[in-house]
């Protein structure tokens, strides 16, 4: 079986003679298309799909591509592989987006388009880094298994904002919205609402001056402050501002864990602990 040292060294040799190509990818509503665009070598495409291929088919063999349902779950080889180029590295490049439409002009869906540059150099660096982490004796043994996190064992919050969206595979706004009622959490047991993201969470849990004090300890406090303020300004803001897919379960779910956290944070919290605001600040 040919290990992933050796697909490295193939996809290398090919990367020149495509060193002007590119991997343009659509998806949204209208399904997931891939297109290789500006090969002039029609060989040396040819030679890349059947490396691609069984590069593809070799993906089944490692344990952690399992918790990558979107890859998986691909019956086409070739694809798999080409959703590996995009899902496992930051190599997609989003460049444009738009909407479909039916005859009376309604909007029923979304589709956007992103290209992946130096595709085959992406893929011989991809191999590179499953021949380092995933040699041929550890495909052989069991790699343990993720935390067995459920949905359910969340805070109560979290499963009546986000668990129909989650088990709906809408990951992306399942983590937005969870956060999104945390924010909103804070401003209404701090009474303020005039303030927003990081701004909110550092007066509110100021260590010198909380509106909510979550430990006599003024380091413990403002490491609580950096932990809500990474919430927002890490999680919320760019699932908020950019259109981003999220596809693994997994990851998604590991998010609504750590807003699962804060809430419970939060529940510790007695009401002697939150301080009225004397100014009335608030609009």
């Amino acid at each position: 079986m040919t290990n992933w040292k050796e697909y490295e060294k193939q996809f290398k040799e090919l990367s020149l003679s495509l060193r002007n190509s590119r991997l343009d990818i659509q998806w949204g509503d209208s399904g997931e298309h891939f297109r290789i665009a500006g090969a002039d070598n029609r060989l040396a495409r040819q030679r890349f799909e059947i490396l691609a291929r069984k590069a593809g088919d070799k993906l089944m063999n490692l344990k952690h591509i399992q918790s990558y349902s979107d890859i998986y779950n691909e019956n086409d080889a070739l694809k798999r592989w080409y959703k590996a180029l995009w899902k496992l590295e930051d190599n997609l490049e989003e460049f444009s987006s738009g909407v479909m439409k039916d005859e009376n002009d309604n909007v029923v869906g979304h589709v956007f388009f992103g290209t992946i540059k130096e595709f085959v150099e992406v893929s011989a660096n991809l191999c590179l880094e499953f021949s380092t982490n995933y040699d041929e004796e550890e495909l052989k043994k069991d790699l343990p298994s993720r935390s067995p996190l459920t949905l359910d064992g969340l805070h109560p919050r979290i499963i009546r904002i986000s668990k129909k969206l989650f088990e709906d595979g809408h990951y992306r706004q399942a983590v937005l919205d969870s956060y999104i009622d945390l924010v909103s959490r804070v401003k209404q047991l701090s009474n303020i609402n005039n303030r927003d993201g990081s701004n909110l969470m550092q007066y509110v849990f100021s260590e010198n001056n909380p509106k909510i004090k979550l430990s006599d300890d003024g380091d413990e406090q403002k490491g609580f402050m950096w932990l809500f303020c990474g919430a927002v300004m890490g999680i919320r803001n760019p699932k908020a501002h950019n259109v981003s897919i999220v596809t693994d379960p997994n990851r998604s779910l590991e998010w609504l864990a750590f807003a699962s956290v804060l809430h419970r944070v939060l529940d510790d919290i007695d009401k002697s602990d939150i301080s009225e605001d004397k100014n009335s600040e608030e609009s």
